[in-house]
């Protein structure tokens, strides 16, 4: 896959992973960023995926095996790839695979599906800009 995001800073709880069940045949990399797909389900962002609850960042790349968690970062600020418009502090969407949109509706809010807030403005999308995971 392309576009992964890029770790700058995890700060101080080191990136607070949280770990996720994952199909065992699953082959995503590190810095793909996640949706949960079902209970405590991970998946790719492989997809238009503007409404579904954002999961986090994969923590390292996990091949197809028998492993069947993985680990997402849910905290952090990363560098990843904008495929519109956004101002500072625009709320960050999935828009596809490793690929995040300024939020259009409250809707993307109530369904979890904020990955962060843009620290950087994207005047010249598709651009790589600086999102701090989170509402904060």
């Amino acid at each position: 896959m392309a576009n992964e995001a890029v770790i700058l800073e995890l700060g101080p709880n080191g990136g607070k992973p949280v770990r996720y069940a994952i199909p065992a045949t699953a082959a995503l990399s590190k810095g793909t960023l996640c949706f949960l797909e079902g209970d405590y389900s991970l998946s790719g962002s492989l997809v238009d995926t503007l409404s579904l609850p954002f999961a986090g960042v994969l923590c390292s790349e996990k091949v197809s095996d028998t492993f069947t968690e993985a680990s997402c970062y849910t905290e952090g600020t990363f560098d990843l790839y904008c495929v519109s418009g956004a101002s500072i502090g625009n709320l960050m969407v999935l828009s596809g695979a490793n690929k995040i949109c300024p939020a259009k509706v409250v809707d993307s809010i109530m369904s979890g599906a904020i990955v962060g807030k843009a620290l950087e403005t994207s005047t010249t999308p598709p651009e790589t800009i600086r999102v701090r995971l989170g509402l904060i």
